[in-house]
Formats: C-alpha cells, sequence, structure tokens
C-alpha cells in the first residue's frame, strides 16, 4: 500500500528484482472542502488538485506552485481563517502560501518541523485561533496560530502515548474524530478532547479509510481503501486484509459506527 500512497517511496522497497519500479495509478490521499463547493486535494504524488464538487468524477491537476520550493512532495493542506492554504511537507514541516491564491508559493513557518499533520481550530477571535497538529510520533500537539514561527508546538497529555494517530478533525457534534494507524477511524470519548481519549471499546468504522471530510449537504465522504480493479472482494478487504499493496482510494459516503452513539 505505501508504494501506491506515498510519492518518495525508494524503489529498493517497490521496484521488481531489476529495481523497476511500475508505474502507479494517481489518486487523491487527502481532501480539503472550502468554503464555496470546491474541494482541494493532495494526491499520491503530493500534488496540489482541485474539483468543483465532491461529487464531480474529475479532478484537475496539478496545480501551479503545488510543491513548497518547487520539490517537496506534500502530505495534506488545511485553510486559515484568511483563507491561506496551510501545508505540511514531506520534510515535516508546516508551511504556508503567501496570499489567498491557492496557486501563490509557499512559505515555511519556523519551528514547525517534526509534524505529519494540521488542523485550523477557529475560537471566539482571531488572537485566540490554534493549530491542532499531529507529530511524527501519532502524538497531539498545539499551538496558538499567531504565536507559530516564535514557539513551538505543545504536546497536548492524554492517550497520546498509547493510542497514535495520522490524521485528526471534528465531527458536526464537536467529537474530535482520528484515523489510528490501522486506517481507521475512531472518536474521542466526550468533547473534551484535551482530557479524553480515543474510544477503543466501542470500536471504529469498518472500512479501512485514509481521510474523511464533511460535504456541503452534510454527509461524511471517506478517501476508502479499496483493491484496484476489484480483485479482492468487499467482504475479504473491509474484514482486514493485510496485503494492501494492490488498494488505491476511492471517494464513498461513509457512515461511522462511532457517531451512532449517544453524546456522553
Amino acid at each position: 500500500m505505501l508504494c501506491n500512497l506515498l510519492p518518495i517511496i525508494p524503489a529498493e522497497y517497490c521496484g521488481d528484482e531489476d529495481g523497476n519500479v511500475s508505474k502507479k495509478p494517481k489518486f487523491p490521499v487527502h481532501m480539503l472542502p472550502m468554503k464555496d463547493t470546491t474541494v482541494m486535494a493532495v494526491f499520491n504524488d503530493g500534488q496540489l488538485y482541485k474539483k468543483d464538487k465532491v461529487e464531480y468524477p474529475f479532478w484537475t491537476g496539478p496545480l501551479e506552485n503545488s510543491l513548497p520550493n518547487g520539490s517537496i512532495p506534500l502530505r495534506m493542506i488545511s485553510i486559515d481563517s484568511e483563507e491561506r492554504l496551510l501545508g505540511v511537507g514531506f520534510d515535516n514541516n508546516l508551511y504556508r502560501k503567501v496570499s489567498n491564491d491557492i496557486e501563490s508559493t509557499w512559505e515555511l513557518i519556523p519551528n514547525t518541523d517534526n509534524i505529519i499533520y494540521v488542523i485550523y481550530q477557529l475560537e471566539n477571535t482571531f488572537e485566540n485561533d490554534k493549530i491542532i497538529a499531529v507529530d511524527s510520533q501519532g502524538r497531539l500537539n498545539e499551538n496558538i496560530y499567531n504565536q507559530l514561527g516564535s514557539e513551538p508546538f505543545k504536546l497536548v497529555a492524554n492517550d497520546n502515548e498509547t493510542f497514535p494517530v495520522l490524521k485528526v478533525w471534528f465531527d458536526k457534534n464537536g467529537f474530535m474524530l482520528g484515523i489510528g494507524t490501522n486506517f481507521k477511524m475512531y472518536r474521542k470519548a466526550t468533547t473534551d478532547w484535551r482530557n479524553s481519549e480515543f474510544d477503543t471499546v466501542t470500536g471504529s468504522n469498518p472500512s479501512l479509510i485514509n481521510d474523511a471530510i464533511y460535504g456541503k449537504d452534510g454527509k461524511m465522504y471517506g478517501l476508502v481503501l479499496i483493491p484496484k480493479l476489484g480483485k479482492i472482494p468487499h467482504t475479504h478487504w473491509v474484514g482486514g486484509a493485510r496485503d494492501l499493496s494492490n488498494y488505491v482510494t476511492k471517494i464513498a459516503q461513509t457512515e461511522v459506527q462511532a457517531l451512532r452513539r449517544s453524546k456522553r
């Protein structure tokens, strides 16, 4: 699976006996809904793409100035309150577009290293807006957005050490959702995400996913991991197939088992 999902895996891991690497399919690995109906995405080549609606089948891209420094593949993107894109590169640093033009150039934000994912959290005033970050160990960190560059991220102490995550975001009821290292989605036990743990007792959603967003229709859409050419039956991959080397992602409306519980 990593050979398809990541843009910079060395040939010795993904090549044949002669070191030749076959051309991999292009597909989104991360999505970001914009204020209108547009959806931005980072593809498995580390570049930016977009389409007018999440239901549309075709993407436009790669966009100009997709890569920070012209060469660093992106892991993911977010957006701040001024509608400037934020991006985490495969160098584990946070970058920001110099303007709200999605094709403007990137600038490095100092003191933001060792992270793999961020979300922008609106507060009551811009001065209090925060950035929540997942570091390379899967732990949650946060910082005040206005202090980025001068102050490093601060570790949030809860279940960070026992349940590492790849990505996090919030549902419509204020619960934090997270994708674990098993590519399944979990939810925090309460809306106080700083002081609660991910609920692994109730369990995760049944599908393997790489990302998920809420559409303008209020439905959740996931980048569900599916086998190429449909060679592996549905019951196999949902049941936890181990060999994921032939998997790609497909946008599908996803139901999350954890969301059907009553609020605590």
